[in-house]
């Protein structure tokens, strides 16, 4: 991964954690986070995931995480193993119900 889609990575990241971090309890280490509804910003962090789980040639996660990131949104798109096209897509697709995930999901985007 290039420097520049690294320090990319990272941005993204700081932000989705910094939604994450508005969701923490006191005991966060110990309890885990409750499942995201399905009107959450959650909706783009599989096309995160999934660019990451590529970067470490971890392509079967990438497929499992952009499944289920469609699936959440109530689309029938699923993952074809063209990377760019498929994290691309997810994001754009939860813009569309979500506008206001626009920011996020153009650095994702960038990305991929």
């Amino acid at each position: 991964m290039s420097r520049r889609a690294s320090g990319a990575v990272r941005r993204a990241a700081d932000r989705l954690g910094a939604v994450l971090a508005g969701l923490r309890t006191e005991a966060a280490d110990e309890v885990p986070l409750p499942a995201a509804a399905d009107d959450e910003w959650s909706r783009p962090a599989n096309a995160l995931g999934a660019v990451k789980a590529v970067a470490r040639g971890r392509f079967d996660d990438a497929r499992g995480l952009l499944d289920r990131g469609f699936e959440r949104i109530g689309s029938t798109g699923r993952a074809t193993r063209e990377w760019t096209a498929d994290i691309t897509r997810l994001p754009c697709a939860c813009v569309r119900d979500e506008p206001e995930l626009g920011e996020l999901a153009a650095e994702i985007v960038a990305l991929a």
